[in-house]
């Protein structure tokens, strides 16, 4: 890339608006969290989310306003809005922790009966 290459960040103003009517609300949102200046400079129009809201437009939202994990060995529960160790989530990718009640109730290991053949 050339030294006198402009990035889209040094656009003028009102073309970034432009290119912004142009762009899916998913697309718009993304844009929109890329740089401070671009927040402050996209405006999202409320008529636009009377639409269906595409899955890449909510895991942006849910990324943007779930706060980060305290720690890097503790993941964020989307549903009880808490962070827990890893091992609570059913997966890597699992958006909502185990109830701690599923984990904590012991387990009951019931003997079955020898099922050998008569005479043996």
């Amino acid at each position: 890339m050339s030294s006198d290459a402009t990035s889209f960040h040094n656009l003028p103003t009102e073309l970034i608006l432009d290119i912004c009517d142009l762009l899916p609300l998913d697309a718009l949102l993304a844009l929109k969290l890329t740089a401070p200046r671009l927040n402050s400079m996209i405006r999202l129009d409320p008529r636009r989310w009377q639409n269906i809201l595409s899955p890449c437009a909510r895991r942006a939202i849910h990324g943007y306003l779930n706060p980060s994990p305290p720690n890097p060995d503790q993941e964020h529960c989307r549903c009880c809005n808490t962070g827990y160790q890893i091992a609570m989530f059913s997966s890597s990718t699992s958006p909502a922790c185990i109830p701690m009640k599923l984990t904590t109730t012991p387990h009951v290991v019931v003997q079955l009966p020898s099922t050998s053949a008569p005479g043996t």
